[in-house]
């Protein structure tokens, strides 16, 4: 007797429409996870399912005091790309790599590609590299490679073509309403200010001073300290 991965539609993929039998088959529900797993890859979520929750974080990182305001702010904006909706400010998350700040980014971008958004996760020095060693990829080009972009910076060396970087990635975001811009990073305010210069902090208000500053990125703090 033949053993198939999937009983259902025994492994063609596809299985007839239960609501129109006679109509065009649809994907079975295996090929529907597939194309979800494949995405998720791709936006590089690798943390398990069951972790990818903005529930009890001050549980799972004790040692940390997490801000609440900016874990509202990441509920609603969870909400929103579940939905396939961006949110309507331009966000960069700020934290420790290995503290909560992780945890949100990636039920974010989950969130996102169960929402039907097709996301790229990549480090500023990862566009660098494809800008200048991969055949002078455009900024452009990268940007639009899928819905959001969710670029982690402030660890990479070249500080100048970055800081030129996150000025067009802004532009970029505005100028593009099919595509969204996320951004995370390490660095604190002051160290944001020390390693790029006024130019690029000017991109940028803090989330408690955001009113009124609908074109600047909301730099939002998950941990107080």
């Amino acid at each position: 007797m033949t053993e198939y991965l999937c009983p259902l539609c025994k492994d063609s993929r596809h299985i007839p429409n239960p609501e129109d039998p006679d109509g065009l088959w649809v994907r079975c529900d295996c090929l529907n996870q597939e194309i979800v797993n494949r995405n998720l890859a791709r936006a590089g979520v690798s943390f398990p399912k069951e972790d990818l929750t903005l529930d009890r974080l001050d549980i799972r990182f004790p040692n940390s005091v997490i801000n609440k305001t900016s874990l509202d702010v990441a509920s609603k904006m969870y909400d929103k790309l579940k939905q396939g909706v961006f949110p309507k400010a331009l966000l960069c998350l700020q934290g420790p790599p290995t503290g909560p700040k992780e945890v949100i980014v990636q039920t974010l971008l989950y969130g996102a590609v169960r929402g039907g958004l097709s996301v790229n996760q990549c480090t500023m020095e990862q566009l660098i590299a494809n800008h200048f060693q991969g055949g002078e990829v455009s900024l452009s080009e990268e940007f639009e490679k899928c819905n959001i972009l969710c670029l982690n910076f402030g660890s990479e060396i070249q500080f100048n073509v970055s800081g030129n970087f996150l000025h067009s990635l802004v532009r970029l975001h505005w100028l593009s309403p099919r595509n969204y811009l996320f951004l995370n990073t390490s660095l604190g305010w002051d160290d944001l200010y020390k390693k790029y210069g006024e130019s690029v902090t000017n991109l940028f208000v803090r989330y408690k001073n955001a009113a009124g500053f609908d074109r600047r990125v909301v730099f939002t703090e998950v941990e107080d300290l």
